[in-house]
Parts: structure tokens; sequence; C-alpha cells
């Protein structure tokens, strides 16, 4: 019970590294660009297939991260065409297996840190690698390339960086998202043991569940009146905690993007797919002999979820 509990957090947040490449594109592209689940896919088959033979495993995980990154499409209609093309490339490189097992190099190298027999060790690990890459990717907001991406917003960068440069924000969006999802989708592979095709359809469930309950928690903190009631004249409370919610509040509160908002946007990310993925998981567990009622609940939790983060923005805009 404990071990599928914990391989259940791992796995939601290795989503939520994923997510936070989604998160990238959907805030400031602000179109439902489907083709990322292509990233996932191929970065996990390369990750695999690559891991099988002599090459370095850091080589296979550079080569997931460059497919994740480059194979992508603008347009959403040409989702479809990218996913069978991605299809193919799957299992040509798989010679039509959906399953790819793992070789021993990942076992030996990988097997202290990403193993069920170490569950406490995995959340250290991989939650660590989730932050590094939060804050690392949050920096890039200060530099030249960030303030691109900060134009799609239409903030006081919108005249400066959108109009002369909405092509370069678009691929630098496009590439820095699709890489991070590729790299999960790498992870994930390592995490798993193996590489299987019919599991990355939840990733995309998963991970927009987790973007959109990210949204709402900090739409919530970022509103005037949130935790009035936890503060006594806009004060923050003695206790460690109401400390927290206060720090939290005053840098969510801020009208323009800045490098430790975007950082706590990305953390709610994972923590919302780690939740996301937790019920999805408790689901399959009660519902594991009839796959039509596991999807229907699915179906209708992200339906949930999804509906929340509408009326909370609609509710917000009055």
């Amino acid at each position: 019970m404990y071990i599928l509990y914990f391989t259940s957090v791992v796995t939601g947040i290795i989503f939520g590294i994923g997510a936070v490449g989604l998160g990238i594109i959907y805030r400031y592209l602000k179109f439902p660009d489907f083709t990322t689940i292509v990233s996932l896919s191929i970065g996990s088959a390369v990750m695999a297939v690559v891991s099988v033979s002599p090459t370095s495993i850091l080589l296979a995980i550079l080569l997931s991260i460059l497919a994740g990154g480059f194979l992508e499409v603008n347009e959403i209609l040409a989702g479809i065409i990218t996913s069978v093309g991605a299809l193919s490339i799957i299992y040509l490189i798989t010679n039509n297996q959906a399953i790819v097992p793992s070789s021993d190099t990942v076992k030996i190298i990988f097997n202290k840190l990403l193993s069920s027999k170490f569950s406490y060790w995995n959340i250290v690990i991989i939650g660590f690698i989730g932050l590094l890459i939060s804050f690392l990717v949050s920096r890039i907001f200060n530099t030249k390339y960030g303030l691109y991406i900060l134009g799609m917003l239409g903030t006081r960068n919108y005249l400066n960086h959108r109009h002369r440069n909405k092509e370069k924000a678009t691929l630098i969006i496009l590439l820095m998202g699709n890489s991070i999802i590729g790299f999960a989708g790498s992870i994930l592979t390592i995490q798993n043991g193996n590489f299987n095709i019919s599991g990355t359809p939840d990733f995309l469930v998963t991970a927009l569940s987790g973007y959109v309950l990210a949204s709402f928690l900090i739409n919530i903190l970022s509103g005037e009146k949130s935790f009035h009631h936890f503060q006594k004249e806009n004060k923050p409370s003695g206790k460690i905690h109401f400390k927290v919610i206060h720090l939290l509040q005053k840098t969510l509160n801020k009208n323009d993007e800045e490098p430790n908002k975007i950082f706590c946007f990305f953390i709610f990310i994972i923590i919302g797919t780690v939740i996301v993925n937790l019920i999805f998981q408790h689901i399959d567990s009660n519902y594991s002999d009839d796959n039509r009622v596991s999807y229907l609940y699915k179906a209708g939790i992200f339906i949930l979820i999804i509906s929340i983060g509408k009326l909370e923005k609609i509710i917000a805009n009055k």
C-alpha cells in the first residue's frame, strides 16, 4: 500500500515536471498545443531504446530532451498529423513493439536512486529535480529571451518585444516547453524500467488538470482579499504557516510577471499534478477490474477541475 502511494507521488512529480513545460506553452502562447504529448512519448522511446545499447545514459537523456524540443508543430490542427507521425517513429525505433524493456545499464546506475525499494529517497531526488528545473527556467525570465516570452502576455513588455520578436518568442517557448516534457518522459522511463506507449495519454489529462488546479490556487492566493480571516489589518501572524501564506500572497499579488512569481507558479503546477495523479491512481486501484468505470471517473474529475478553474476566472473578472 505504502509502496503504491510513494510510487504514485514520484510519478506525479515526474508528470508535474512535464506539466511545467506544458504550462509554459499554455500560459504564454494561449492555445492548446496538444502536440506536447509527442514530446513525452518520443523522449521516453529514445531513452528506452538508447539505454538498451551500450551508449551512455546521459547521452540518452540528452537525445530525449532534444527530441522533445524539436519535434513540435505550431498549428493546433497539425496535432493529428504530428501524433500519427510520432507513433510511426516510435514503432519504427522499437521494432513495432509497444513496450521496450530497460537494460541492465539503466538498472545498475539508477536502481538506488529510482527504485520502489527507496521510496522516500525517490521523492527527495525527483522533488529536487523539479525544484531545480522550476528555478532555472524562472531565472530565464530575467534574460533578454525571457523578455521576449513575457511580451506574449501583453504586459509592459508587449510593445518592446512582442511585435519585433513574436516569432523568436514562439520558438523559444515551444523549445523550452517541449524540452522539459521530453526530459520528463526520459525520467519516467527510468523510473518505470520500461517504456509503454499505452500509458502516455494519462500524462496530458493529469498535467492539464494539475495546471488548471495550480492556476486556480494562484488566483486565490494572489487576490486582494485572500486569507484576510487569517490576518489582522493585513499583518502576518506570528505562526510560521501564516507567515508563509503572507509571503506567498505578497509574491503572487504583483502585477507584472517576475522570476519569483513564475517560480511559485511552477511549484504549484507540480503540487497540483501530484494531487491529481494521487486521485487518479486511487481510482485505478479501486476500479482495476473495469477500465470503463475508471475512465468515466477520471473524465468526471477532469471536467470538474476544468469547470472550477473556469468558474473562478469568471468570478474574478466580475
